[in-house]
């Protein structure tokens, strides 16, 4: 087994199994179908340190039989835990902002605030001709997350030195952050053409990372077995909350 080489799309989510219910599968409609998913992975238990050589799982959490793991919308390398997903990616974002920073000859990086916003959002699940449709989170609002509320007032302080532009460069591309408007313009800003005038203060509303919608709904529709040919509508869902950090950085 080499996930490596397996598209992203068809890795988003992964799905351990004890070994013998792997074998059960294909006796079961539901069971053929998680088989035939070209967005579900199932990896079978015997398989796991395998996975683990090719993978990195955030939270550090060794699976078990149905433990579910999501793939990190910025890292094709990394998954986390389904329920504690979003937060987790959000962290693993800002640890890699500040590490950015300190390659720029940051002097000092402050959290200001880590809030989300939870948007109104439904889910259209077909089922024969017909869509049932689930309401998701219905309000708009800004609210602190025990998980990453403790990070705000956080300051980083460094000694300051020479930025280092092609490192900064290259450490972006190497942690799948090119694709973020504000971080690539921030290590622009460090091009040798713009010494005359540098830098000092800058302060960004920057959004982490979160899952994706079509994420959410394969989940909200995942199907797992329980045992005895049973299946039942898996309950454990990934958080659809957005994560924002405000930053002040200071060279």
């Amino acid at each position: 087994m080499n996930l490596q080489n397996v598209p992203i799309n068809e890795r988003q989510i992964v799905y351990f199994i004890d070994d013998k219910e792997v074998e059960n599968l294909p006796h079961y409609d539901e069971g053929k179908k998680l088989l035939l998913s070209n967005e579900i992975q199932l990896i079978p238990l015997s398989e796991t340190e395998e996975f683990l050589s090719q993978f990195n799982i955030i939270d550090g959490k060794y699976p078990t039989n149905q433990t579910i793991l999501v793939l990190s919308p910025t890292d094709p390398t990394k998954y986390a835990e389904v329920e504690e997903s979003t937060s987790q990616f959000a962290l693993h974002k800002l640890n890699l902002i500040i590490r950015l920073c300190q390659l720029l000859g940051a002097k000092k990086v402050t959290i200001e605030d880590i809030y989300t916003e939870n948007e109104d959002s439904e889910i259209k699940t077909k089922t024969g001709a017909e869509y049932t449709v689930t309401s998701v989170n219905v309000e708009t609002s800004k609210q602190k997350q025990n998980e990453l509320e403790k990070y705000i007032g956080y300051t980083s302080t460094f000694q300051g030195a020479e930025s280092n532009y092609e490192m900064a460069k290259t450490f972006l591309k190497k942690n799948h952050l090119s694709g973020d408007v504000f971080l690539s313009n921030l290590v622009e800003m460090f091009d040798p053409l713009f010494s005359a005038n540098p830098l000092n203060v800058i302060t960004q509303e920057i959004k982490l990372a979160s899952v994706s919608t079509n994420t959410f709904n394969l989940l909200a529709n995942l199907k797992v077995p329980v045992g005895g040919g049973q299946f039942t509508l898996n309950k454990k869902n990934v958080s659809k909350k957005n994560y924002f950090l405000k930053i002040n950085i200071e060279l």
